[in-house]
């Protein structure tokens, strides 16, 4: 499957990146390279969790940019729970960083609410995923997008038309959840009425009109060009 990281630029922030990808920090720094960017460029790296394909390339960034992800992610993945898919090198990069002034940004999420970090983007609790799996919101031109880790990994298996679902806008779950099933439920039903661009870290992203997919993104940018779903 692909692993998408995210490029934020425009507005009054300076360039942000969710997620770092798998492991090839030679890709991650050419495709910063593409839009004319160095790596010591980018003012954070958000993470949406900590899973070896999304922080894989973090080694590539210099202490100055501002490594940003949910306290309680980090301690899960320090914990030894769910051990194959966090390594230790990823683990004790993100550790010898909080030694580090500015290096280390917690979120310390209470409930589901946004907080508002830097100008046009929030990050929430997200959950489903993994204890401490964070949603990024992202003001655009068109509404907000949500960039949204694995909380939903497979879009059309799972919201546009998933299998043996009977209920009304009723989700499927990835089958990988780290929370209830419930609760996991209860994290996607959330993501998809509070955007309008919604793109997941192993999809093609896709908008969203009153908590259903109505159109697949045709390019790697929101907004961008949408083709109706068939």
């Amino acid at each position: 499957m692909p692993v998408y990281a995210y490029l934020i630029e425009g507005g009054a922030a300076e360039p942000v990146l969710v997620d770092t990808g798998a492991g090839d920090t030679e890709l991650i720094g050419a495709e910063l390279k593409r839009f004319g960017l160095a790596p010591s460029d980018i003012r954070a790296v958000i993470f949406t969790h900590l899973h070896f394909d999304h922080v894989g390339g973090a080694a590539l960034f210099p202490t100055t940019t501002t490594f940003a992800v949910s306290r309680r992610e980090l301690e899960f993945a320090a914990s030894g729970m769910m051990r194959r898919d966090y390594r230790l090198a990823d683990i004790e990069l993100l550790l010898e960083r909080t030694h580090t002034p500015g290096a280390m940004w917690f979120f310390d999420f209470q409930g589901f609410e946004r907080h508002h970090i830097l100008p046009g983007i929030s990050v929430a609790h997200a959950g489903g995923h993994t204890e401490g799996s964070t949603n990024v919101f992202v003001d655009t031109a068109d509404g907000i997008a949500c960039l949204c880790g694995d909380v939903i990994q497979d879009v059309r298996m799972q919201v546009i038309a998933p299998p043996f679902q009977t209920n009304h806008c009723e989700p499927r779950m990835a089958g990988n959840s780290g929370l209830s099933q419930a609760a996991d439920r209860a994290v996607m039903k959330a993501v998809l009425g509070q955007t309008r661009w919604l793109l997941p870290a192993h999809d093609d992203g896709f908008t969203v009109e009153y908590g259903r997919a109505v159109g697949r993104l045709s390019s790697p940018k929101a907004p961008g060009p949408v083709e109706a779903l068939q």
